[in-house]
């Protein structure tokens, strides 16, 4: 009788540690896929420096900060600042003014909202979306700027020559950049410009 009561207590025991490693083992696997898959995806909209390439896509670091510095520009009292990013190859990153539609290059999309705007875009007129490859325009309205206006001989930046004048400077180009570069700005605001400088 003992033996039996032994027996069923032993099977009881290895039972629990079955379920208990059974447990462990989900809980490992939870963490591994929110390590691996989701953090990396979210870091960048929350502003961990967590995996992923730094490519110009819409949750790219690089583009975020070129957004977000030019948001706060536009605020009063704000100082010039500082912004690098990589533009992936095959990948356009375009500024647009606000009235103006075209920057000789390329077509302001609908997304900018009839505002001073910058875009990712999978093709060089910023018009197509590569449903194939599911990749489609990225744009970010920047609030509060007539023209964005590059210095000239910015490294990368092979934008045309528009009417506006850089700060300083007898002329000002238009801000795009085809992948794949790094580039290194300078952005600074005056009156209702935004001026994208060399570093």
């Amino acid at each position: 009788m003992r033996k039996n009561v032994s027996a069923k207590g032993g099977k009881g025991k290895r039972a629990a540690g079955d379920v208990v490693s059974l447990g462990a083992a989900r809980l490992v696997l939870a963490v591994a896929l929110i390590l691996i898959v989701i953090l990396p995806f979210f870091s960048d909209i929350i502003g961990l420096p967590f995996g992923g390439a730094k490519n110009a896509y819409a949750f790219d670091n690089g583009f975020a900060r070129l957004v977000r510095c030019a948001e706060e520009l536009a605020k009063p009292d704000s100082v010039p600042c500082d912004v690098s990013f990589t533009i992936d190859d095959n990948f356009y990153l375009v500024a647009f003014n606000m009235q103006e539609t075209t920057t000789g290059k390329a077509t302001k999309p609908p997304e900018c909202n009839g505002i001073a705007c910058f875009c990712v875009c999978p093709d060089d007129k910023c018009q197509k979306i590569d449903a194939d490859k599911n990749r489609g325009r990225d744009c970010k309205p920047v609030v509060g700027y007539e023209y964005i206006v590059a210095q000239k001989d910015i490294k990368g930046n092979s934008g045309g020559k528009q009417i506006v004048s850089y700060t300083g400077e007898p002329e000002g180009r238009y801000f795009y950049v085809e992948g794949e570069k790094t580039i290194h700005v300078r952005l600074q605001k005056q009156d209702t410009n935004l001026y994208i400088g060399k570093q």
